[in-house]
């Protein structure tokens, strides 16, 4: 299983989580329906992951994903996943936990450059067209950096670590079906 599967669980799980008619698959054989990614993410053991898919899905749903502002609109989920990542962070003894959190699981949500909106290239003077030089503040890579430093970065690895265990469990529970 590489990368590119774990992306479409991550997009199955989104469609699903945001479906207004669910159906169960009765064929053997047949494509996963919205159901049954819902259903093995219910039986998915990575809680933590579990719930940070439901706040990617609900960025999605509301369309906040990568958007120019770095505001975080009411989310149901936000608060039990900002809760359980500054604990994590205490736990670690990092200071100012509840601050680098907070800070880490926005940039999670949005992080896109504000520089090049994501495009990776500079803007040529005067016009909307993109010039070949990269942009600067991200190295072009049209992504910002991890706020803290290694704290950051550190809390970031465990967001990924956490999805990645989601994302294996419900593919797992998708080829036992």
């Amino acid at each position: 299983m590489g990368p590119d599967d774990f992306r479409t669980f991550e997009e199955a799980y989104s469609v699903a989580a945001n479906a207004s008619g669910l159906r169960l698959g009765v064929r053997e054989g047949a494509a996963y329906t919205d159901a049954e990614v819902l259903i093995a993410a219910g039986w998915s053991r990575a809680r933590v992951g579990g719930v940070l898919l439901r706040l990617r899905s609900e960025c999605d749903a509301v369309g906040l994903r990568n958007p120019p502002a770095r505001t975080l609109p009411h989310l149901r989920t936000l608060p039990e996943v900002r809760a359980h990542l500054i604990a994590q962070a205490h736990r670690w003894r990092m200071d100012p936990a509840e601050a680098i959190a907070t800070a880490v699981l926005a940039w999670w949500l949005q992080p896109v450059c504000a520089a090049c909106q994501g495009r990776r290239f500079e803007r040529a003077g005067g016009t909307a067209r993109l010039s070949s030089r990269g942009c600067k503040p991200c190295g072009a890579t049209g992504l910002s950096r991890v706020p803290h430093g290694e704290p950051g970065r550190r809390i970031a690895r465990y967001i990924d670590d956490c999805v990645q265990g989601a994302q294996r469990s419900i593919a797992h529970r998708l080829r036992a079906r």
